[in-house]
């Protein structure tokens, strides 16, 4: 009876089309003989992915005890901390000093963006 229930989430499907475009995406393309507009589509399609594995995660973590508010906001800016990382680290700027102010940085955006979401619906 909950298998029935899964396949009918949208969300499910969803994820289920995602994990086939990928799979067939990284699967057919050589990033060093391909165009640049492909590999700019290849990055977004690794965000898109890697949103929602994040909320999926956190969507689990009900299960053990941890419920998560604000489950698309925090996979929202998780998935863009890990979008920016991989952009400087695939143009070798990745230092550390880099991610010594991206992260605090990320941390007073979802606090103030969670703040704001919660403050205009009162």
């Amino acid at each position: 009876m909950k298998t029935i229930k899964i396949i009918r989430l949208k969300r499910f499907w969803q994820v289920l089309a995602i994990i086939v475009i990928d799979a067939v995406f990284f699967t057919e393309t050589n990033a060093s003989s391909v165009a640049p507009i492909v590999l700019v589509l290849g990055f977004v399609l690794l965000m898109l992915t890697s949103y929602e594995l994040l909320y999926g995660l956190l969507s689990l973590a009900k299960i053990y005890g941890l419920p998560v508010r604000h489950k698309h906001h925090l996979s929202l800016y998780l998935s863009a901390v890990m979008a920016v990382v991989i952009a400087l680290q695939s143009i070798g700027e990745l230092t550390a000093r880099e991610l010594i102010v991206l992260i605090p940085l990320v941390v007073l955006v979802y606090i103030y963006s969670v703040y704001l979401v919660a403050h205009n619906r009162t």
